[in-house]
């Protein structure tokens, strides 16, 4: 039971009522974590690609039934000890100057350390929150990279999916899923 108050200037009103509320239960089987694992296997380093292999979506895919995944580091403050980017890092060609001993072919360093994340040349930063279809997002080639040594060895990432009713637009199911 609930009561609610006006205030006026000459009389208080006083109503109560009941407010019903209906608890959904979050389907949490919708985003699971695929064969492969998200790693960085060294400081400063790069994940693989999140994609198929690292996250499957198992939603009833229904012609009127729309999903969006929507990711804002900028408002969850996370990941906390990384960030994310797309593109590919341009690795370092061989030179005239240096000798063959100089490049690793099997184990090419991907650029000088950096706190700031912007030194590896080919990658690009996620400054602003990502709001795509699902298909897309498992797609775009968005790694994990690390900036933050020495740190625990786990961070998040925070992912919003939303299934939608084309039809009537009501939002069918909502999952938050960090990991």
């Amino acid at each position: 039971m609930l009561r609610l108050y006006r205030f006026t200037e000459n009389e208080t009103i006083t109503e109560n009522f009941i407010l019903r509320v209906k608890l959904v239960e979050p389907d949490c089987n919708i985003i699971n974590l695929g064969p492969k694992k998200l790693e960085v296997t060294e400081f400063y380093g790069l994940s693989n690609v999140i994609d198929k292999n690292i996250l499957t979506l198992d939603y009833e895919k229904r012609m009127n039934l729309e999903c969006t995944i929507r990711v804002a580091t900028i408002e969850s403050h996370l990941p906390a000890h990384g960030q994310l980017v797309t593109g590919d890092p341009v690795k370092e060609q061989p030179r005239g100057d240096h000798p063959p001993s100089y490049f690793s072919s099997s184990n090419q360093k991907m650029g000088p350390l950096c706190k700031r994340g912007d030194c590896i040349p080919g990658l690009n930063k996620l400054t602003k929150t990502i709001k795509t279809s699902c298909e897309d997002f498992l797609l775009m080639g968005i790694r994990y990279q690390h900036l933050d040594p020495p740190s625990p060895n786990i961070d998040y990432i925070t992912i919003r999916l939303d299934l939608t009713d084309t039809r009537s637009r009501s939002v069918y199911k909502v999952l938050c899923y960090t990991k």
